[in-house]
């Protein structure tokens, strides 16, 4: 079996289907989601209130920028990971800080992905989305953010 075909198997082995859903309904929403910056400056430079390396891997540190209005909450809240465009050839996490910020102002916890693509790592698609599964599935379900 392909290294290919058996990635595949696993990423949509029944266990990971709702987590495989809730990424599609993420990337669904980011694709319609667009709130209004022109007339907002919190918006229009927003930034991370904290960033965290969630893998490294061959010298490479992904980061997870992450905007989160109310640290301190005590009761688990909504969260959206964004993973910005670019076709896995190129694109950067702040496409989508104005979405988070905005989010954020609402209480929802949001986070914008670093992924490889092939411009600066010279990765393949599949390694791309290893690195979105990466995160998903062994980061998020072990979270204090949610």
């Amino acid at each position: 079996m392909t290294k290919a075909k058996r990635w595949i198997q696993e990423w949509f082995a029944p266990r990971w289907t709702q987590r495989s859903v809730a990424l599609v309904l993420g990337l669904f929403t980011a694709a319609f989601f667009q709130p209004d910056i022109s007339a907002n400056d919190d918006l229009k430079s927003a930034s991370p209130d904290r960033v965290e390396v969630y893998k490294t891997i061959g010298g490479i540190s992904l980061r997870m920028h992450i905007f989160d209005e109310q640290p301190e909450a005590t009761k688990p809240r909504a969260a959206i990971v964004f993973f910005f465009g670019g076709g896995w050839v190129g694109g950067n996490p702040k496409q989508f800080f104005p979405h988070c910020r905005y989010l954020a102002q609402r209480g929802i916890v949001a986070m914008a992905a670093e992924y490889r693509v092939r411009s600066a790592h010279q990765t393949t698609p599949f390694e791309c989305v290893k690195d979105a599964v990466s995160y998903t599935h062994l980061t998020l379900p072990t979270s204090d953010l949610v």
